[in-house]
């Protein structure tokens, strides 16, 4: 092998080494692209990437405590960044879900009864698992929980504890 050969064989070589590989080609217009993140800052949106084209989706956050006697609410802006519970003005109507209590007020962001049923009276308990209530002298609808497999709103009740007396279920 001469020497000119030699080195065009060693430059070819070289020349193979430094050649960078071949770089995957872009994706076609208007193929889904994959969000990587998505977060725009906002404490009041839920940030996340839609089911076609993998584009970037805000929706509104749902800032629900489930307390009548609150006003719910989302602030990006300081001092509150998120949701907040605001309470009502006090004597404002509100419904504790409870047959055996009627007229109930806000107070202090609390939802309290006014009147009673009388004791004995028959009622629906607030868990959607439970029959055969009946008010007692001063509180919530008294319950028996349904039998273990017995069809109820939450489903079937499989080792299910009924909720504490005057809970509303989740």
């Amino acid at each position: 092998m001469s020497w000119t050969s030699a080195v065009a064989a060693c430059l070819a070589v070289a020349a193979a080494l430094m050649t960078p590989p071949a770089l995957a080609a872009d994706p076609p217009a208007g193929a889904p692209v994959a969000c990587i993140d998505c977060d725009d800052g906002n404490p009041c949106t839920v940030d996340g990437c839609s089911a076609e084209g993998g584009a970037c989706v805000h929706s509104p956050r749902v800032c629900d405590d489930g307390n009548p006697c609150t006003v719910d609410a989302c602030s990006a802006q300081a001092p509150w960044f998120g949701c907040f519970f605001t309470a009502v003005e006090d004597f404002t109507p509100c419904d504790d879900h409870d047959s055996c209590t009627g007229g109930e007020l806000c107070y202090g962001g609390t939802c309290v009864p006014v009147d009673y049923q009388a004791e004995g009276t028959a009622c629906v308990g607030p868990d959607p698992c439970t029959s055969g209530g009946r008010c007692d002298s001063f509180g919530p609808c008294q319950a028996e929980p349904v039998a273990e497999g017995t069809p109820c709103e939450r489903g079937v009740r499989p080792g299910h504890r009924p909720l504490r007396p005057g809970r509303r279920p989740l």
